[in-house]
């Protein structure tokens, strides 16, 4: 069990600059003991400049891309993981109805990509190190490129209506690099969109799932606030910026011309559940009963009864189909799911 501890007085490195706006003056904001995730003790500061919360530990990333990782994680993901209304969220906002060329940066299995190819925005390429995006273009029938945008060859000299980069800047060390680089990517007059955790959290008063989520330690290297992303964004050359802070998550889009019309909170649950229905004819029945279940699960919080019950339909069938699962005979799955040793979700889905 990993424990967060605030108020705290220790810390290491503490004159070690904040990694948004370079200043050194910071104050201990917390410890997290080590656990399942990082395997040693992490001190956080928060930058006194700034707002933005950095852990002072040497190396406190361990990464993604581990064998069990590679191999186990995808399985979780697209069954009940990932985020996907969350992902598009940031998309829906613009009211233009955006359409063009899209670059998304950390695109993790592909699931902006394949929607903005799926639902006609254009042609969408993703890039992903980790091995579940090598998955995802599989799964999915989309581009991602292995490679860092730096050293991505076969892009190197396009420039993209959109570039698209969700939860990716809290995970590298020099944020005014990461901006600068895949601000090449964006065409005269393109938008770049991101999301990233939001340093209002990290409180004592806050709910702790929401905490650990925020700090995910040995995953990210800093929590953003909102005027540390906002000031990076204009200082990389955008004349044009407006951040949203959800109380979470931070929402961002930059240009250099004029930004279109942008609507907080979401909203286009019809457009959303559209693109689960696509994505429930998937040929893997891992990605096909996530989007059914996130279907069926969405229109029933939303009172779409009707919708929730075409996709309670296919639940059934894929569940039956892809997993041997009856949900009219629920104790089997129940029994199986209580005897295995191991989280094994391509077997039993989460």
């Amino acid at each position: 069990m990993v424990k967060v501890h605030f108020e705290v007085t220790d810390t290491t490195t503490a004159a070690k600059p904040c990694p948004m706006c370079t200043k050194s003056d910071s104050r201990p904001l917390l410890k997290v003991e080590s656990g399942s995730y990082n395997q040693k003790d992490l001190h956080m500061n928060l930058c006194q400049q700034c707002g933005t919360a950095y852990f002072t530990d040497d190396d406190p990333v361990d990464g993604y891309d581990t064998q069990d990782f590679a191999n186990d994680y995808w399985y979780n993901y697209v069954q009940n993981g990932a985020g996907i209304s969350a992902m598009l969220e940031p998309i829906f906002a613009l009211k233009s109805n955006p359409a063009g060329s899209l670059l998304d940066i950390g695109c993790g299995f592909g699931y902006v990509p394949h929607f903005w190819q799926t639902m006609g925005r254009g042609d969408a390429i993703g890039l992903e190190m980790s091995a579940y995006g090598r998955i995802g273009a599989e799964k999915l029938g989309i581009t991602v490129v292995p490679e860092y945008y730096a050293k991505a060859e076969a892009i190197k000299d396009r420039r993209f209506v959109y570039v698209y980069s969700g939860e990716v800047i809290e995970h590298v060390e020099d944020s005014f690099k990461f901006i600068k680089e895949i601000s090449t990517a964006l065409s005269d007059d393109g938008i770049l969109v991101l999301t990233t955790p939001s340093a209002t959290t990290l409180t004592p008063t806050s709910n702790k799932h929401v905490v650990l989520a925020t700090l995910s330690p040995g995953f990210h290297y800093f929590v953003s606030s909102k005027s540390a992303l906002s000031d990076l964004l204009t200082q990389s050359g955008f004349d044009h910026v407006k951040v949203h802070d959800s109380g979470h998550r931070l929402f961002a889009w930059a240009s250099r011309k004029v930004l279109p019309d942008i609507e907080l909170g979401f909203s286009a649950w019809d457009l959303y559940l559209d693109y689960l229905k696509i994505l429930s004819d998937n040929a893997d029945h891992h990605v096909a009963s996530g989007a059914v279940y996130r279907g069926m699960k969405d229109s029933y919080n939303l009172g779409k009864f009707d919708r929730a019950d075409w996709f309670y339909e296919c639940f059934k069938k894929v569940t039956k189909e892809g997993f041997d699962l009856d949900l009219g005979d629920i104790k089997p799955a129940l029994d199986l799911s209580r005897d295995r040793k191991q989280l094994d979700n391509h077997l039993v889905p989460s």
